[in-house]
């Protein structure tokens, strides 16, 4: 994976229109799922293809959140 790709996915890059991941906010909302949709968008690329590596070990650890 290029390292430009990385940076937009994490939300490091500046020049994405998106805002980067606060912390303290719900990562499952504000983390996992803009960067399963961004993944969604490559599908016709090495990454896009290969998603569920990028995204199997965050769904460990962000928990969708449990409605009260």
């Amino acid at each position: 994976m290029h390292i430009r790709s990385w940076l937009r996915i994490t939300g490091q890059d500046t020049s994405m229109k998106s805002p980067q991941y606060q912390l303290g906010t719900d990562p499952y909302s504000n983390l996992y799922l803009p960067m399963r949709n961004y993944l969604d968008f490559t599908a016709a690329t090495n990454c896009g293809k290969v998603r569920h590596i990028f995204l199997k070990k965050m769904q460990s650890y962000f928990q969708k959140p449990k409605k009260r």
